[in-house]
């Protein structure tokens, strides 16, 4: 199955530097807004109306206000989805998504 995916993340950290055991100054935050776009295919290994299990490959275009843009990829070497049309997820892979994703999806 193709598909693709959109994300939005706006990151605030916090920066201590600690200059000895009680002696501490906190210096000001930074915020940074990432987004990327990503076309993905799964290949079903279980396919019911209300269940399924996957694997699947994914290339994203990456951009951010802290990095420079670039191409990204996802290997998802296990994914579970429940439901119709709205539907929660579980994936385990590498890449653009991180090592284990939890979500909400929709199809169409």
């Amino acid at each position: 199955m193709l598909g693709g995916s959109v994300s939005y993340e706006n990151l605030k950290i916090n920066k201590i530097e600690y200059f000895g055991f009680l002696d501490f100054e906190q210096t000001s935050g930074q915020n940074f807004s990432n987004f990327s776009i990503a076309i993905e295919a799964d290949y079903r290994y279980i396919s019911n109306p209300k269940f399924q299990m996957y694997s699947g490959l994914g290339i994203a275009y990456f951009t951010s206000e802290a990095f420079e843009s670039n191409i990204s990829y996802q290997l998802t070497g296990l994914g579970f989805r429940v439901g119709r049309k709205v539907a929660a997820f579980a994936e385990l892979g590498f890449g653009y998504k991180g090592s284990f994703a939890l979500g909400a999806s929709w199809q169409f």
